[in-house]
């Protein structure tokens, strides 16, 4: 018996717990922007909410002199953001909110890196020497991961670095308008030394899609380069890390990270927006070179699926979908989706459902037609037969409860030899294998042309996994079955 399972999504509030500031005024809010980003992703048509600096922590204030930041809220999604609230709640005292603008105010989507912002102070002002006390400012807006927390600390003696770089403003290493190598300047503000003890990208560790070189600075240029960790950085000098995309795969998401010996401090990460690759697209069933002909027939072949793999890190965005006839209007539609407007994301996977009306017997031909990305354009070949009375073969993907237990990186295999053949039999060379889901981010395909029963999966990512089969017949007009899903649960 299949199983049909219900999910449920469950949206989690963001914790962010930062550390590591500078003093007050709109000078140090810039080079506190330089230091790294909060970043909630969205997709589709969305907001998302930045925040800069991302450092909550007050290193500098005292009983007579209380410490001042300044915080910039932007929007580097789609969609306008909309921010009803900035609330502040302390444990302990000294802490001062200040907005400079209205609840329900709105940051347009924009790509200028000179993007609008809202803008909020924080302030401190301890009691006593050497207090230490918390509080959490939370913001409230119609970003999907809202509300976001995020936690301001005191911490006597922390240290930091001042960052700049010439996409700051944008939040990010920004390869994307050009290739050519980026500068990170590091600054020591502090009155004593900064060890910089590793500067890194961990999604990159083998160095194959970016490089990085540390130069000493004197005076107006380069005392020494090719520096290795671990570098001292004495009060007022400065130091450039280059860093240059060298691959084109693209990471979705990568950071050049900082680690110090600053107490309180000890990493600081730059986000980088990489230059993505051209869009890469397969399909099944069949393949982009090679689609399938989809026969369409009464009163058993009123359904087939169309699949659209993302085989690259490049969003693919449809752009059309048509329906034709050859003989006039199409007597086929496509199910509703409503995920039909949004990008296809990263190695992402998206399965068209095609029905046929009801009530239209007479025989034609026709196409579905999609394009992509304004440029890419993929036509499957369409028919629509005669009814036809002999019994097609029942296809069987398989049980769930077969495939309990599965895991990362372990083949398992496909199994549809329990399909039931139907009045002229089953092609044995007659499977038609396909992924019609997948989790996000996995890198898995399965597509191409039919072929034997059995199918071995390496599934690459934990999640869901749903599969499709069609069992094609030995002998009359080899028409396929209607599809068979099958759900497969991986974990890690």
């Amino acid at each position: 018996m299949k199983h049909w399972l219900l999910y449920g999504l469950l949206t989690l509030g963001c914790v962010l717990l930062v550390s590591c500031a500078s003093n007050t005024s709109d000078a140090d809010l810039q080079s506190d922007s330089d230091s790294d980003s909060t970043q909630l992703d969205g997709a589709g048509c969305a907001p998302i909410l930045q925040i800069y600096p991302t450092s909550f922590t007050f290193t500098k204030a005292t009983p007579s002199n209380p410490e001042t930041k300044q915080f910039r809220i932007q929007n580097s999604g789609n969609c306008p953001l909309v921010v009803y609230n900035v609330e502040l709640a302390q444990s302990g005292q000294g802490y001062t909110l200040e907005r400079d603008f209205d609840p329900g105010a709105e940051v347009p989507a924009t790509d200028s890196e000179e993007a609008p912002d809202l803008r909020f102070k924080l302030s401190y002002h301890p009691s006593t020497d050497g207090a230490e006390d918390t509080a959490t400012v939370t913001i409230y807006s119609n970003d999907a991961e809202s509300p976001l927390e995020l936690t301001a600390n005191a911490q006597v003696g922390a240290c930091e670095l001042d960052l700049s770089y010439a996409s700051q403003v944008s939040g990010f290493l920004d390869f994307s308008g050009s290739s050519g190598p980026k500068v990170v300047t590091v600054a020591n503000p502090n009155d004593t030394n900064v060890v910089l003890l590793g500067v890194m990208i961990p999604e990159d560790p083998k160095g194959v899609e970016y490089s990085t070189e540390i130069c000493l600075l004197k005076g107006q240029g380069r005392a020494q380069c090719n520096l290795s960790v671990p570098i001292s950085i004495a009060p007022l000098a400065k130091i450039e890390i280059t860093v240059t995309q060298i691959g084109n795969t693209g990471l979705e998401k990568a950071g050049l990270t900082l680690v110090t010996d600053c107490p309180g401090h000890t990493s600081t990460v730059v986000p980088i927006r990489s230059v993505l690759p051209p869009p890469c697209l397969e399909a099944a069933p069949g393949n982009i070179a090679e689609p399938m002909l989809q026969s369409f027939f009464t009163p058993n072949g009123l359904k087939r699926h169309v699949v659209i793999y993302n085989c690259g890190p490049t969003p693919l965005k449809v752009t059309s979908t048509q329906l034709s006839s050859d003989q006039g209007a199409s007597p086929w539609t496509l199910a509703f989706d409503p995920n039909a407007a949004l990008p296809i994301g990263a190695y992402g996977v998206r399965a068209y459902v095609l029905e046929l009306n009801p009530g239209i017997l007479e025989p034609q031909s026709g196409q579905f037609t999609l394009e992509l990305n304004g440029e890419l354009k993929l036509t499957y070949p369409l028919q629509l037969l005669a009814p036809n009375s002999d019994l097609l073969p029942v296809a069987n993907a398989g049980e769930f409860e077969d495939f309990l237990g599965m895991k990362v990186d372990k083949p398992f295999n496909l199994d549809g030899s329990a399909s039931i053949a139907g009045t002229n039999g089953i092609n044995e060379l007659g499977y038609l294998w396909y992924l019609l889901e997948k989790p996000a981010g996995s890198k898995v395909i399965l597509n191409g042309p039919p072929g034997l029963a059995k199918k071995t999966v390496v599934p690459d990512l934990a999640g869901d996994y749903v599969f499709g089969l069609q069992v094609q017949e030995k002998a009359g007009q080899k028409l396929f079955s209607m599809p068979d899903p099958l759900i497969v649960v991986v974990s890690e």
